[in-house]
């Protein structure tokens, strides 16, 4: 069939169908002999924009964590002089207007420096030149301020006694958030544990057994601030709630059953996807592509 893409893709949308028809889910094709196509760069700022007086205008800026080199934010950096409310009057020299595409200007400018022109007001006079390095993909910024903005709003409604902790999968990304989270806030005295969206990998008993740790007692401390600690020395011991939606599959579907089935609190929202199969062994297609198929059900 040589090296068409059109042919290639027509290929493997018959293969989807037809794992679509003969397994009840984790039925996933793709890849195969593509040819190489040139992938164009764009540059982006972390940020959202609205029109105002003909130009583009910043409403807000994702701050991400600029310690982590995944989330590094391009406009909140140190010495950086961005703030919401400015202009995006000018990308390298080029002058922005509403009626342009503003990412035609950020063309092969991702993770490159590039100089923007701000300004307090929608003109370029005393406008400020600032140079930052924009981004290839905002995703991370974005899920980081969703995450955020739950846990500050657990913290406000609860007064600051609840914890929250997103779990995002059942993989390895999705056991650094719950240890990173759920440790850090041991002080809580209960916890939301939320797993919307979690698209599922391992079987995370692992985070059941810590949800359902029982306090043995505590140890008393004779020193300083007197604080005792406890034993086990690291849960949250305090009452818990499990948030689910349709979007949560696979182990996102066996988390919320565990947690149910051991009785660590009530889940609330709607029911999970329903398509707990394990997918295993699948070997590839001649031309480097695959198609899966489930090898196990719970």
């Amino acid at each position: 069939m040589g090296r068409s893409h059109t042919a290639r893709a027509d290929l493997t949308y018959i293969l989807d169908i037809l794992g679509g028809e003969t397994a009840v889910g984790h039925s996933f094709t793709g890849g195969g002999d593509h040819p190489d196509v040139e992938r164009v760069p764009v540059g982006l700022l972390g940020a959202d924009y609205e029109i105002d007086s003909g130009r583009y205008r910043i409403v807000k800026i994702y701050n991400g964590e600029n310690w982590n080199p995944g989330l590094q934010a391009p406009l909140s950096g140190p010495g950086i002089d961005a703030r919401v409310g400015d202009y995006l009057l000018a990308v390298n020299g080029v002058e922005l207007t509403a009626g342009m595409n503003p990412y035609s200007l950020f063309d092969r400018t991702a993770d490159k420096q590039t100089v923007l022109t701000l300004g307090a007001a929608p003109k370029m006079k005393d406008a400020r030149e600032v140079t930052v390095v924009p981004v290839a993909n905002e995703v991370g910024l974005r899920q980081l301020d969703w995450v955020e903005g739950n846990r500050r709003k657990v913290e406000e409604l609860s007064g600051g006694k609840l914890a929250y902790v997103w779990v995002p999968d059942t993989g390895g990304g999705g056991y650094t958030s719950f240890n990173r989270y759920f440790f850090a806030q041991k002080d809580k005295k209960g916890a939301v544990i939320d797993e919307r969206y979690n698209h599922g990998g391992s079987i995370a008993d692992y985070i059941v057994d810590l949800l359902s740790r029982e306090l043995f007692g505590f140890f008393n401390n004779p020193v300083g601030n007197r604080q005792p600690w406890t034993a086990p020395n690291a849960a949250l011991w305090g009452p818990k709630v499990m948030i689910i939606n349709e979007m949560s599959g696979s182990g996102g579907d066996m988390l919320p059953f565990m947690f149910k089935l051991r009785g660590i609190g009530p889940l609330v929202g709607t029911t999970t996807w329903g398509g707990l199969v394990g997918r295993w062994d699948v070997p590839p297609l001649i031309d480097g592509g695959y198609i899966t198929a489930p090898r196990g059900g719970f």
